[in-house]
């Protein structure tokens, strides 16, 4: 069942911690993989890991130095490089939560691959994101740049059980 497929999912990705935040897709600017970071610091919710997975069009160094900085490196799995299609489901099934911290965008394509696997986003409320989430329904919606109200949706979501009302 879903669990099973959980467990291996999460064993063959390393990951040991009950609660699992995903950030999937290429790695840029506007992605606002800074505030998720910065977020992860701020969480009330224990033994939960961040696995960050997708190629960085920017300096890798800037994200990793800022995870050390918080003393966040034994939390965060940081897989740079190009997902292939055959291993998409692997880190959504691994997932509690797909987190989409982005500054700016038109549109995403996480946001329709999570659903796909049934997994619950929290994500910011720029471009045209807002209109194919359904706020507290299939997730939850944060204003950009904000990384305090981004672990706080993140605390939300693991201490009011969210995931079964948030599966579209």
């Amino acid at each position: 069942g879903e669990l099973e497929e959980q467990k291996v999912a999460r064993a063959a990705l390393g990951l040991s911690a009950e609660r699992v935040v995903l950030f999937f897709g290429y790695i840029r600017p506007y992605k606002g993989l800074k505030t998720l970071i910065e977020a992860m610091a701020k969480l009330r919710t224990e033994d939960l890991e961040l696995v960050i997975a997708g190629e960085c069009y920017e300096d890798k160094g800037i994200y990793t130095s800022l995870i050390e900085r918080l003393g966040i490196s034994g939390r965060v799995h940081f897989i740079d490089r190009y997902i292939s299609n055959e291993e998409v489901p692997r880190f959504f099934a691994a997932a509690d939560l797909c987190a989409l911290p982005y500054k700016s965008a038109t549109q995403s394509g996480i946001v329709q691959v999570a659903y796909a696997f049934g997994v619950p986003v929290i994500v910011t409320s720029v471009g045209g994101i807002p209109e194919v989430v359904d706020d507290g329904v299939s997730g939850l919606l944060v204003p950009p740049d904000r990384p305090d109200l981004f672990a706080t949706a993140i605390d939300r979501f693991f201490e009011d059980d969210l995931s079964d009302m948030l599966r579209a």
